[in-house]
């Protein structure tokens, strides 16, 4: 009985002392104690003024979202009622930002800033391919072929066509170091670049009869099948840069289709690879040298042209010459760089506002952009606009600063094994709904590896981003992090290394 007494009295004292502590914290708005900001409103509300002050009303939109669900979770906490009164004030003028920003941003072109992942960045290849000593490959040839190419060799090296190969040395300096390190990450030999000199003489401003375009004279059903835009406003086959990426992306896929075989790769360059590729099938040869340029019993019908066969001659004059420019008195000179920035673009643009947005003269412009045919970007175009050397960000707040544009930060995310887009949106902060309806994911459960996606950020989480993988992965940062925090204040003598 005494056990039990004692022990009733311990539970009424503690009840006691839970009333008592309860009282002293029940909501106070006088007390010294009361809570005057909330940390994760505060967040979201300065996401919303900068999201603002670039008027990407949709960033501003998702905060706003958070915003109010916090201030929901702080209205039902009866510590934190008053501050939600407070906060939910500015909610409201917030909101009616938003709308007015939605009306004044309708119709304006959008800048993007990119992070992250570059999608033009090549990764190692299954296959790299050589092409050898191409004097050796050519004893492969019918004697009458070998006697054409060396033909073309005298004219190139010793005859009149000399002055003409020093004007395809001279221009491809402009363009050389950009090719061969594009052509190097696709599995290419740099003797490739002579496929710009047989087919545009290295003149990026060329069209043929044909209608094929640029640097590598692509047609316009090769370049979008390569993603390069061809539209009335915007074609990308001017723009060297670009149409380099595509050229060493087509140049290894037909190189891979006949496996490694450069002379039905270069055919098929000109004349169409099914074609080509068909022609041998049917004729049963080995070689492109064994075609019939006549055709044949088993494919009448199939005829190569006579200009494929000298094409690929051609080339083969100009790369063994290539591949011994000292031994035939030519001379490589130094490759060019001619630095620029990218600056993204959404939208209807003129160059000539453009440059005077960003205190430039047209002409800058309009020379380091010969994809802008009409010299405006194209509403149904992302254009990547070069711009001369300088930081981005100077451009970016020259733009911000005119209000006539929306800026955007993206940044470019490549899945890797095992990844959810789950995880993806809590590395970034940001929903995994946004993410998908952004890119389009018709089945977001499942993300395959390599597969690049663009996830909207803050100017600071792109950093971060950044900065996260060019020093540790996450995890190890962490971990790092909790060891310091762990340590002795001081431990050792010995200088530290800075990251």
């Amino acid at each position: 009985m005494l056990r039990e007494f004692t022990i009733r009295c311990g539970v009424a004292v503690l009840a006691l002392f839970v009333a008592a502590g309860c009282a002293s914290r029940a909501p106070d708005a006088a007390s010294p104690f009361a809570l005057t900001t909330d940390r994760d409103m505060e967040r979201h509300i300065a996401a919303i003024d900068a999201a603002l002050s670039d008027l990407e009303v949709e960033e501003a939109d998702h905060s706003y979202r958070l915003a109010a669900e916090r201030l929901k979770a702080m209205v039902n906490d009866p510590y934190k009622t008053s501050l939600a009164m407070a906060y939910r004030e500015q909610l409201v003028q917030r909101a009616g930002l938003i709308v007015a920003a939605k009306r004044q941003v309708k119709d304006l072109p959008r800048v993007i800033v990119y992070h992250g992942y570059d999608p033009n960045r090549m990764e190692s290849m299954d296959n790299f391919f050589s092409l050898g000593d191409l004097r050796q490959r050519l004893l492969i040839a019918p004697p009458d072929r070998q006697a054409e190419v060396q033909t073309l060799i005298d004219h190139y090296a010793f005859g009149t066509g000399r002055r003409q190969y020093q004007i395809y040395l001279d221009r491809l300096a402009k363009y050389r170091s950009h090719i061969e390190s594009v052509f190097a990450a696709h599995g290419l030999p740099p003797e490739l670049a002579c496929v710009a000199m047989i087919e545009s003489a290295v003149d990026p401003t060329r069209v043929s009869h044909a209608n094929a375009a640029g640097l590598w004279q692509f047609i316009p059903g090769t370049a979008r099948r390569y993603n390069l835009a061809v539209t009335a406003t915007v074609d990308q086959r001017f723009d060297p840069e670009l149409q380099t990426y595509a050229a060493a992306a087509y140049l290894h896929d037909l190189l891979s289709m006949f496996g490694g075989a450069i002379e039905p790769a270069l055919a098929g360059y000109n004349a169409g690879e099914g074609f080509i590729s068909s022609a041998m099938i049917s004729e049963g040869v080995g070689t492109f040298w064994d075609l019939d340029p006549h055709g044949s019993a088993n494919a009448p019908g199939i005829t190569i042209p006579r200009e494929t066969y000298d094409y690929v001659a051609r080339f083969f004059a100009v790369a063994i010459i290539y591949q011994n420019l000292s031994a035939y008195g030519f001379e490589q000179p130094p490759a060019e760089d001619d630095p620029f920035v990218l600056v993204q673009i959404e939208g209807d643009v003129g160059v000539d506002d453009l440059a005077m947005d960003l205190d430039l003269a047209a002409d800058q412009i309009g020379s380091l952009n010969p994809s802008l045919v009409v010299g405006r970007t194209d509403d149904a175009v992302r254009t990547a606009i070069k711009l001369p050397a300088a930081d981005p960000e100077e451009y970016v707040a020259k733009l911000r600063a005119t209000r006539s544009y929306r800026i955007s930060y993206i940044y470019r995310h490549k899945v890797t094994n095992y990844q959810s887009l789950r995880a993806i949106a809590e590395e970034y902060g940001v929903s995994a709904a946004r993410i998908a309806n952004l890119n389009d994911l018709t089945d977001p459960a499942r993300l395959p590896e390599g597969l690049v996606i663009e996830i909207p950020c803050s100017m600071s989480n792109a950093d971060a981003a950044l900065a996260s993988r060019q020093n540790l992965d996450w995890w190890e940062q962490r971990f790092a992090a909790n060891e310091r925090a762990a340590a002795p204040a001081s431990v050792s003598t010995e200088p530290q290394a800075s990251n």
